[in-house]
């Protein structure tokens, strides 16, 4: 109890703020295969041609997207750590429950007492050791570590909105479902990230058991698209600027169509029970959630247009 009454006070208090490093990919203006034609979606499940979980990427058609720019990774726990305070964003409430959001305070927390710290590690921070048992010194180096392990994963549970807000706050958006589409399949269409074939263990989606669910950032090397986007197999599931519509030509019923849901892109990290398909990891698979929505592993990456 007397952690929790110490991590409320700390967070009254102004944070610390390290910048955090942004790599950005150009995907060049072009015409590319967006979507699954009948054929394929049934060649990857038994009822894939029929099934509504996936009538919604029908037809296989060209797409021209311009030129445009989006972010090689997922934006992790740092970058969004680096944003928070300044633009007076809410914290994520997992960062509450798991003790990161102390390592916005960490010169206050390290100016406690002893006894304060060794609690606020055990009872928030809850480190895998004996804190009764560690110095300061010890307690510093072993807290240090933890906020950096978490410093590396993809923020998660954040909202449409609070997603969009902060792209905007450094002059990029999301992207749209066809740019985020072209920079996963690349312009061989390829069914996946790498390639046209599904392999076990290149992207983080089944049988992991990473202590939060998602990866570090870019840890997966083999989840590279043609263009050199990581995660877009696996990780986080992503927002993207896009309602939920039918693709032209779509005669598929589906009453969530129009401007209620949001799109998300991309397959989440594993225990996902029955949805760990192959059809549902695959570069043209949409879900939709609403824009209010806050999921453990929803995530996002931003994009920029780029003027010529």
């Amino acid at each position: 109890m007397w952690g929790r009454i110490v991590l409320t006070v700390l967070l009254a208090l102004t944070p610390i703020l390290v910048l955090a490093k942004s790599t950005m990919i150009v995907i060049p203006a072009g015409s590319f295969w967006m979507g699954s034609s009948l054929d394929e979606l049934k060649a990857q499940h038994e009822d894939g041609e029929k099934n509504d979980a996936f009538l919604n990427q029908v037809p296989l058609h060209q797409r021209h997207v311009d030129v445009f720019e989006i972010d090689q990774y997922e934006v992790s726990n740092r970058d969004y750590k680096n944003y928070i305070d300044s633009h007076h964003a809410s914290l994520p409430t997992y960062w509450i429950d798991n003790g990161y959001a102390l390592s916005l305070k960490s010169q206050a927390l390290f100016q406690l007492t002893i006894e304060d710290l060794r609690q606020i590690a055990a009872e928030v921070i809850r480190l895998d050791v004996d804190t009764r048992q560690l110095d300061r010194a010890e307690l510093q180096k072993q807290i240090n570590n933890y906020w950096r392990e978490l410093d590396e994963l993809p923020v998660v549970t954040v909202t449409w909105y609070e997603a969009n807000t902060y792209c905007k706050a450094l002059n990029k958006r999301l992207p749209s479902e066809a740019e985020w589409e072209k920079a996963a399949r690349g312009p061989q269409a390829n069914l996946f990230p790498w390639g046209n074939q599904w392999q076990p263990g290149y992207a983080n989606v089944q049988n992991e058991t990473w202590l939060y669910g998602v990866a570090p950032i870019g840890r997966h090397f083999k989840d590279r698209s043609f263009y050199g986007v990581m995660d877009m197999g696996g990780n986080a599931f992503e927002w993207v600027e896009d309602w939920y519509q039918p693709y032209p030509n779509n005669s598929n019923a589906d009453a969530r169509y129009g401007q209620r849901y949001k799109v998300v892109r991309g397959w989440g990290n594993g225990g996902s029970g029955h949805y760990d398909k192959i059809i549902y990891q695959r570069s043209s698979h949409r879900l939709l959630l609403l824009p209010g929505e806050k999921r453990q592993a929803q995530g996002f990456r931003c994009a920029r247009s780029i003027t010529q």
